[in-house]
Formats: structure tokens, C-alpha cells, sequence
């Protein structure tokens, strides 16, 4: 009897952050932002599969959604058309930045739609939707460019500690503690990089 009381309580938590499908997903996109972005995981010399994630990325014992999304450059031009100064606020556009990224770096990394539409048309950009189906105030959203290797791709997820490894010619510098789950985006060799959240903002951090 007891065992039966522990299952029918655990019901509930897989219920809440079991998969979504593909429609599911598609509509939350649609729903959010009315056509800017449309789901696509592949571009001419990058394949990232699968198309989308849950976890926890920032930690909070809530289901978060990574989604791959390219730009609408028509709607992004429809919108502007009809609204010069058209925004979404609970948005966060950027390039990915490492760790130890300054306050003014962060700035000038941030890109308005219009930008986007100008000059990534083409490329894939990770979605990020915190509170993934919660109802009630909306939770920030962010969308990063610039955050994964060339090539076949396999993203991941993953808790455990990352470990010490070079950005390029950059300086190493030690690995961030997780406060989520960290996206991995991995290559066939183990390699790749790591998005995480630093409890303001997501970066990447490199994997070897």
C-alpha cells in the first residue's frame, strides 16, 4: 500500500515534464510570437538534432524549452512596417558570450529583430522559453546566436560538472558551477560546447 501512495504522488512531476511533440512545440512557438521564428534545426553546413529539449536550465525546479528556430525575415519586415519601433520585452536577442563577459560586452552584443532579419537570416538561433507551458505572468525568453560548432550536432543535456578546457587562442578559465541543466552541443568526438545559466544570462562555455 505504501509503494502505491509513493507512485500515485510521483505521477504528477513526470507528467509535467515529459517530452512535448513536435505540434506542441510548433504551436508554443506560434502562439508566442505570431510567426517570427519557424522551427528548423539545419542550415547549409550545420545539422543539429534533435530539434528541441526540456530540463531545468536555470534551475528553478521548473520544465524549460530549447527550441531551434530560424527568422521570418517577411514578418520581422511586416511588423516593422507596421510599427518602426516593434519589440518583443521579454525577449533577450545576443550573440553567445563566454564566461566573465563584462556589462558593456553584454550590451553591444544584443540585437533587435531588425538586425536578425538583416544579417542572420540564414543562421540557427536557440530559443530558450523558461516556465515551458506555465500559465500567469510571462517569463523571460531568450533566443542566442553564435552558440554552436559547424557540422552534425547532437544536443544534449546534462548536470554534471563541465570540465577545464580552451576557448581558441582565449586564456582557460576554470568552468562555470551549474546552477540547471547545461545544453551540450556535441559533435562525434565528444566535442563541442556547453550553454548554461549564469543566473542572469545564458553563455557557452567549450567542451573537449
Amino acid at each position: 500500500m505504501r509503494l502505491l501512495v509513493i507512485t500515485l504522488l510521483l505521477l504528477p512531476h513526470f507528467a509535467v515534464i515529459q517530452t512535448p511533440s513536435n505540434e506542441v512545440v510548433r504551436k508554443a512557438v506560434q502562439d508566442e510570437f505570431g510567426g517570427l521564428f519557424a522551427l528548423n534545426a539545419q542550415r547549409r553546413n550545420q545539422n543539429i538534432h534533435p530539434a528541441f529539449v526540456t530540463g531545468d536550465f536555470d534551475g528553478d525546479g521548473r520544465t524549460d524549452l530549447a527550441v531551434l528556430v530560424s527568422v521570418r525575415p517577411e514578418e520581422v519586415q511586416r511588423r516593422l512596417a507596421a510599427d518602426p519601433r516593434f519589440s518583443i520585452p521579454a525577449l533577450t536577442i545576443t550573440k553567445a558570450l563566454g564566461k566573465g563577459v563584462s556589462a558593456s560586452e553584454a550590451k553591444n552584443a544584443r540585437l533587435s529583430f531588425e538586425e536578425v532579419a538583416q544579417d542572420f537570416r540564414e543562421s540557427l538561433l536557440l530559443l530558450i522559453l523558461q516556465d515551458f507551458g506555465r500559465s500567469g505572468r510571462p517569463a523571460p525568453r531568450f533566443a542566442l546566436l553564435d552558440f554552436s560548432n559547424n557540422g552534425d550536432i547532437t544536443m544534449t543535456i546534462s548536470r554534471k560538472p563541465l570540465k577545464r578546457a580552451p576557448a581558441g587562442d582565449s586564456p582557460v578559465t576554470p568552468p562555470p558551477r551549474l546552477k540547471g541543466d547545461a545544453l551540450l552541443f556535441l559533435d562525434a568526438r565528444g566535442e563541442g560546447t556547453a550553454v548554461y545559466w549564469d543566473g542572469a544570462r545564458y553563455l557557452w562555455y567549450p567542451i573537449e
